[in-house]
């Protein structure tokens, strides 16, 4: 069986590769065979330190400061702030490559997992879920690389790969140890905003190139506001547990009868989810006529009655046309918004 090469996934122009990865035994043996195998620099970023993105972005200054242009790979400790990181990263003319290593076997349970972690970041120590920084290591990734397949059945493994593929179209998915025929077109860089599945699929442009049956994304449009009380009755009962499927990862643009003039995030994986406030209507037309407008990734979700769940979570006629003066006195049991 041929093995995976990793020199063909080295970064093309400014040379720098970051490894992500929760598994750490897993993420510094693939940055170290790649470094070995490209003759890359192997540089590494202090563990937990806030100043990782400044670190890379002095990396970056310095190969392209070589004649020629120097390789460096960087493995990204689990508690540095990838966004940041692969942020300096973007900035500079490096356009760095972002590798994501996998656990097979626990990659699902670490997307359900409701333990935090204390992170460091420039504003300060932060309490981050750990299941939300494991999708972020998968949604910006170019490859994902997927470690001891061998332990997972067939039939599993097939709705692994079709997950990564959803939660990232873009994403080269590979089985360390075989050959996985991916279409030439995936080699083209995306920007890393533009990667997750869920911003694909708000484009209209989700197209995993991986597919299993029991693997579904699905878009929810609804022009009328949710009822908090209702929303919160749905997502502390039926849609915390698996009457419509295991769900994933959801996210994307909800709006709040109780909070008018201002949409909201949704971003959801496993057992965690927030809502956070965006800039006011007035700042962000393009928003302002946005009601629920989300993106919902799972196993074998139900999606006509996931979709009749929510539907019954926005205001009624009866509700709808007693207008703001009213929805203000609604309960709204959701976290309060801390404006900046």
């Amino acid at each position: 069986m041929p093995h995976f090469d990793p020199s063909s996934f080295v970064s093309r122009s400014a040379g720098l590769t970051l490894v992500l990865g929760a598994e750490t035994a897993a993420r510094e043996t693939y940055a170290e065979q790649l470094a070995a195998a490209t003759g890359a620099r192997l540089a590494r970023v202090i563990a937990g330190h806030a100043s990782a993105a400044s670190e890379v972005a002095d990396l970056i200054a310095a190969l392209e400061g070589t004649q020629p242009a120097a390789r460096a790979v960087v493995p990204v400790p689990g508690d540095v702030d990838v966004t940041h990181v692969i942020g300096a990263a973007s900035d500079g003319a490096g356009d760095a490559t972002v590798v994501t290593v996998v656990d097979a076997a626990s990659i699902i349970s670490r997307l359900g997992r409701q333990t935090y972690l204390d992170r460091a970041a420039p504003e300060g120590p932060e309490l981050v879920a750990e299941a939300a920084i494991t999708v972020q290591h998968l949604e910006f990734a170019e490859l994902v690389l997927v470690v001891d397949h061998e332990r997972v059945p067939t039939g599993r493994l097939t709705r692994l790969t079709a997950l990564l593929s959803h939660l990232n179209p873009t994403a080269r998915i590979v089985l360390r140890g075989s050959t996985v025929v991916v279409p030439a077109t995936r080699r083209g860089r995306t920007p890393y905003g533009d990667r997750p599945g869920w911003v694909r699929a708000l484009n209209d442009e989700h197209d995993p190139v991986f597919t299993d049956p029991d693997v579904r994304t699905f878009r929810y449009e609804q022009p009328r506001p949710f009822h908090t009380g209702r929303l919160m009755h749905l997502l502390e009962g039926d849609l915390s547990g698996h009457r419509y499927g295991t769900l994933v990862r959801s996210a994307g643009f909800c709006r709040f009868a109780t909070r008018p003039g201002r949409a909201a995030l949704w971003e959801q994986v496993g057992s965690m989810i927030t809502f956070d406030p965006l800039a006011a209507d007035e700042a962000s037309p393009e928003l302002a006529s946005t009601g629920q407008d989300l993106v919902f990734t799972g196993i074998r979700l139900h999606t006509a009655g996931l979709t009749a769940a929510l539907d019954a979570c926005v205001l009624s006629d009866r509700e709808l046309l007693e207008g703001p003066g009213a929805w203000s006195r609604i309960p709204d049991p959701l976290p309060r918004w801390v404006e900046a």
